[in-house]
């Protein structure tokens, strides 16, 4: 399909992924934290 490969092929595609890489490793470094904390007063 050529525009499946528009969409690989473009720069737009780059920045969503590298978006969503971001957006989830904040989440996961949050969680981290509070099971951190949580260990912490335990």
């Amino acid at each position: 399909m050529p525009i499946v490969r528009m969409i690989l092929d473009s720069k737009f595609f780059i920045v969503i992924f590298f978006w969503l890489l971001m957006i989830l490793s904040r989440l996961f470094l949050e969680e981290f934290h509070k099971y951190r904390d949580y260990f912490d007063k335990m």
